[in-house]
């Protein structure tokens, strides 16, 4: 699921890496990269590190998902 992180600019201090998102998120620092470079999550990459916010985590886990295989396109 896409969002439009395109108006969002968190500022500096509310930046977090993801280690941090994962160690309270329970999401993988990998899949949290996924998530970033899909757009599900708003992030950055400075030089070597991924960032996020708190924020942009807590809103892509209270989203509604659902478990098991995706449907097939006809």
């Amino acid at each position: 699921m896409e969002h439009d992180w395109e108006d969002y600019h968190p500022p500096i201090e509310e930046l977090i890496s993801l280690r941090q998102a994962a160690e309270f998120s329970d999401l993988s620092q990998t899949h949290l990269r996924l998530l970033v470079r899909n757009k599900a999550i708003w992030g950055i990459k400075i030089d070597t590190m991924w960032l996020t916010t708190k924020i942009a985590v807590l809103k892509y886990i209270k989203i509604e998902r659902k478990t098991g295989p995706k449907p097939k396109s006809p």
